[in-house]
């Protein structure tokens, strides 16, 4: 891992407008996305990622206050295409 990848997370930080992250709970959960999309996708094991996941529990409890109850969190601006404004938004529903 190298600056690149921390930039690629500010950088989906970036692509979401405050009216998608309006509370800290949703900022949370973006930040699990743009973190696991950056980092969690390139571990190799299963052992890799019970450590990430570990790691990542642990900061939301101590930094931010906030359980995680580990169901995958997505980001996109896929939900509406046909928009003008493209809003990167959680998916909510599968």
């Amino acid at each position: 891992f190298n600056l690149r990848d921390i930039s690629k997370v500010f950088q989906g930080f970036l692509m979401c407008k405050p009216i998608c992250v309006p509370d800290p709970e949703s900022c949370a959960r973006l930040w699990i996305h743009e973190i696991s999309r950056v980092f969690k996708d390139r571990l190799i094991d299963e052992e890799e990622r019970l450590f990430f996941k570990e790691i990542i529990e642990d900061i939301l409890k101590l930094k931010w206050r906030f359980a995680w109850e580990c169901p995958e969190v997505i980001f996109s601006n896929l939900l509406k295409l046909e928009s003008d404004e493209q809003l990167y938004e959680e998916i909510t529903r599968m």
